[in-house]
């Protein structure tokens, strides 16, 4: 697989994300703390961590499909 279908196929992968899910997982990615994304978001920093998680699987899912 290429480089650019890679990112072809991570673009699509992301497009599945929920709002909440892309949110969070851009969120984190950009370095803030579970906590400081629930803090801005009015969730617990658990909630966020579920978002992430369930972002990093539905990814997963995805490109091992």
């Amino acid at each position: 697989m290429t480089r650019a279908e890679l990112r072809l196929d991570l673009e699509a992968a992301l497009r599945r994300l929920t709002p909440k899910q892309g949110e969070a997982l851009g969120a984190w990615l950009a370095g803030y703390t579970q906590q400081e994304i629930g803090d801005a978001c009015g969730v617990s920093q658990q909630a966020i961590g579920y978002r992430i998680g369930g972002a990093i699987g539905r990814i997963q899912e995805y490109l091992d499909a």
